[in-house]
């Protein structure tokens, strides 16, 4: 079992749960979802789940290839201003 989520836990939520959106409207398998954003089954599996988070060029990519369903955004936590 991966290990609890960190302070990122929503931002992760949020990307992820943005993810497997995008591939129930697009009515794809994971599979399909998977190879359409340039990612193998079980990268895409664990992203959708949070137990990973893209890094830049990952989440670049995922931008690009679901339209900007799920934005580069989404996987980031904002910056706080002091």
């Amino acid at each position: 079992m991966p290990p609890p989520l960190d302070h990122n836990d929503r931002t992760r939520r949020k990307g992820a749960e943005l993810l497997a959106r995008w591939q129930r409207r697009a009515k794809l398998s994971q599979q399909d979802a998977a190879t359409r954003v340039g990612l193998s089954p079980q990268e895409y599996n664990r992203i959708t789940r949070g137990v990973e988070v893209p890094g830049m060029i990952r989440a670049t990519r995922i931008a690009a290839r679901t339209d900007g369903a799920v934005p580069v955004g989404s996987w980031v936590e904002p910056a706080v201003r002091a």
